[in-house]
């Protein structure tokens, strides 16, 4: 019985704030047109008109994302939500992910390596590319100008009990991503790892305490505020990658190192 009222209150939940998405979608649509030909218009008028019209445009794009974003997290966390599962090469879908953010941003703001090794799995490719975007949008506006972001997609095979890191190597040294804890079905043993692929994300922003970094995903979550840029600013990027996690049965993982912060990214073989 509580699971199904909590189901019935989590759909009416997500119906109240898809409605009030499409309500706020129509004026602000209406609005960004507008504060486009104000832009455009005042080309030639004084710098602080130029000024105050750029900045009313940018923040109207800016909330236009945001709404996508809040749409996108209702429509992951709906009870009736399904995978569109495809056999793939995982790092393609990065692959991708990155290309779309490099294009998006212009000037980029900071480097972006991939270093990939073929590791097909079973994956929603629209809601891992997904996820990937918000976590590489997120990576490159907290990473000041001269640093790298450095994303990597690598298999790990399943291992016998005792095997529970996997190790990554980096820029100056080994760096140890440690999983969050797994979703097991029935039968599945304690200290025994299944095949899964693991993609990390490693920015150059500044570090953040221990006690904090599991709080690195929460919506509009302060933690998640290491950088001065519009696309650091807590909102809902980091909650959608982790919800796409959860989806997958997999988990998505911030540790503060020396060189950055690192998400790890961990699906499941199905």
């Amino acid at each position: 019985m509580g699971d199904k009222h909590d189901n019935r209150a989590n759909t009416d939940a997500n119906d109240f704030v898809a409605m009030v998405v499409h309500q706020l979608r129509t004026p602000l649509t209406a609005l960004r047109g507008s504060l486009g030909l104000l832009v455009d218009s005042v080309e030639e008028a004084a710098p602080d008109v130029r000024t105050f019209a750029a900045i009313a445009d940018r923040n109207a794009a800016r909330l236009a994302r945001q709404l996508d974003d809040l749409a996108d997290l209702c429509r992951l966390r709906d009870p009736a939500m399904t995978l569109d599962d495809e056999r793939c090469d995982v790092a393609d879908a990065v692959s991708r992910a990155v290309d779309l953010v490099l294009l998006r941003a212009v000037p980029p703001r900071a480097a972006v390596t991939v270093e990939t090794s073929p590791a097909e799995a079973t994956i929603d490719v629209a809601l891992v590319r997904l996820a990937m975007i918000h976590l590489l949008s997120y990576a490159i506006g907290v990473s000041p100008a001269t640093a790298t972001v450095r994303v990597r997609v690598s298999p790990v095979a399943g291992a016998g009990r005792g095997s529970r890191r996997a190790v990554l190597a980096g820029r100056s040294g080994s760096i140890a991503s440690r999983s969050a804890s797994a979703n097991r079905s029935d039968g599945e043993r304690p200290g025994v790892s299944h095949p899964r692929v693991v993609i990390t994300v490693l920015d150059g922003g500044p570090a953040v305490p221990a006690n904090k970094a599991r709080r690195m995903c929460e919506p509009f979550g302060e933690t998640a505020r290491r950088g001065g840029t519009d696309m650091a600013v807590p909102g809902l990027g980091l909650a959608i990658a982790a919800r796409v996690a959860t989806l997958h049965e997999g988990s998505l993982v911030f540790t503060s190192t020396d060189q950055g912060g690192l998400f790890s990214l961990t699906l499941p073989v199905r």
